[in-house]
């Protein structure tokens, strides 16, 4: 569960600094304007599931949901994780990449990958 709990902290932790540092400057042609958080939804539970996902005005979007598993000695364990994230460059191409991480690796999937 401690493992979850970082984990979404974390993940809080990035987008809180992402949406600040985005709205600080004002628009011009050397920085972006603002972008705003339009949907966020976080669950977690005490078997160290949880999922989270949110969007931003700017088309930015991510969602992942995760499992905590004993590993295969069975004196620890693993976050299997899968998800998605979705962003528009500067020149206007969508990009949009899943993955799933789990005790063998980090699977990617997507364009421009």
């Amino acid at each position: 569960m401690k493992v979850a709990v970082r984990i979404i902290g974390l993940s809080m932790l990035l987008l809180v600094n992402y949406c600040a540092f985005s709205a600080e400057a004002p628009a011009t042609g050397l920085t972006k304007p603002k972008t705003y958080l339009v949907r966020h939804e976080s669950v977690s539970n005490a078997k160290g599931q949880f999922m989270l996902a949110y969007a931003l005005d700017d088309g930015t979007t991510q969602t992942k949901k995760g499992t905590l598993v004993q590993n295969d000695d069975g004196t620890g364990f693993v976050m299997n994780q899968e998800g998605s994230y979705s962003f528009i460059t500067p020149e206007g191409v969508s990009v949009k990449t899943s993955y799933t991480a789990y005790k063998n690796g980090f699977v990617v999937k997507g364009n421009p990958v």
